[in-house]
C-alpha cells in the first residue's frame, strides 16, 4: 500500500506538515518496506486553491492508497475520497511514526471491522432535533434546569444561549 505523507522535510525523520496544500514536500512511502520518493510541492506558494490543486495532482498519480496529513480542507478531502483515496487528517509526529501508527490502525480495522465514518457535524445542528440518548447519558446531570438534550426547548423554540438581556 502506498501512502502519501505531507512533510516539512525530505526524510522519514521530518515532521508531518500541518497544511496539506502548502506542505513543502510529499513523501510517497511504501507501507511495507518504508522505501520512499520525495515530491516537491509546486503549489506551495499558491495564494488560494492549493489544497484542491494538490489533491488533483495526487489523484493523477494513480498509485496512492491513502494520504496522511496534519490538516486538510473540505474540498481536498472530497476530491481524494471521490477518487477512492483514504484520508487521515490530524496526524502529528514524524513521517515514520505516522506511517507506523497508520499501519497499526488499519490492521485493527481489518481485524475487528468497523471503519469509523467521518463525523457529520455536532449532535444538535438545528432546532427540532430529537434528544439523543448518549447526550442525555453524558450531560443529563449537568444540563441546566429546564433545558433538554436537543437544541430546541420543549416548546419548540430555540434555546437562549449566553447571557440574555445584556446591556452595555
Amino acid at each position: 500500500m502506498m501512502l502519501l505523507v505531507t512533510s516539512e522535510g525530505e526524510t522519514l525523520d521530518s515532521f508531518v506538515s500541518d497544511d496539506f496544500g502548502h506542505a513543502p514536500f510529499f513523501l510517497l512511502v511504501d507501507q511495507e518496506t518504508l522505501d520512499y520518493h520525495v515530491i516537491v510541492n509546486e503549489f506551495m506558494d499558491s495564494p488560494e486553491g492549493a489544497g484542491m490543486a494538490v489533491a488533483n495532482a495526487i489523484v493523477s498519480l494513480g498509485s496512492v492508497d491513502a494520504v496522511l496529513t496534519g490538516g486538510i480542507g473540505g474540498h481536498g478531502i472530497k476530491i481524494l475520497r471521490d477518487a477512492g483515496i483514504r484520508v487521515s487528517p490530524d496526524e502529528e509526529g514524524t513521517v515514520e511514526q505516522c506511517v507506523e501508527d497508520y499501519k497499526r490502525r488499519r490492521a485493527h480495522i481489518e481485524k475487528y471491522g468497523g471503519e469509523r465514518p467521518v463525523a457529520a457535524g455536532p449532535p444538535c445542528t438545528r432546532a427540532g432535533n430529537p434528544p439523543r440518548p448518549w447526550i442525555r447519558r453524558l450531560w443529563g446531570a449537568r444540563l441546566p434546569r429546564g433545558r433538554s438534550s436537543s437544541c430546541a426547548s420543549r416548546s419548540g423554540r430555540p434555546e437562549m444561549r449566553g447571557r440574555p438581556n445584556m446591556t452595555i
